[in-house]
């Protein structure tokens, strides 16, 4: 199950979520297995985070922690993914709304003969 995090998911946040933590494990020289060993997780939860599983915070604290990133890239990104999560969906704008055509006013005088 390897891949890019486009082919799994189509959330943008949670896609850039794994890019971002793909970028950083691989800039550090970590195959998955040896970052989820230094978090202590499986090899299996990196996968999914890098190819598109919504991360939880928790995890996302972790990996500011274990790279030492004092501006919170992870953190911020789970907690922005969850709060989206929680907002309603906007509702779908109607198939034929943009082909209507708006309603013609009758002048005052067009009924008088």
């Amino acid at each position: 199950m390897t891949g890019e995090p486009d082919a799994y998911t189509r959330d943008p946040l949670v896609r850039t979520f794994g890019t971002v933590l793909r970028g950083y494990r691989e800039a550090a020289g970590l195959s998955r297995p040896q970052l989820a060993e230094a978090l202590g997780c499986t090899y299996a939860w990196i996968e999914k985070m890098e190819t598109g599983t919504k991360p939880s915070v928790a995890s996302a604290i972790d990996l500011d922690t274990y790279f030492k990133i004092p501006t919170r890239p992870f953190q911020k990104l789970a907690e922005e993914i969850e709060q989206m999560g929680r907002r309603p969906a906007s509702r779908p704008a109607s198939p034929n709304s943009s082909r209507r055509k708006p309603k013609r006013c009758r002048s005052a005088g067009s009924n008088l003969k």
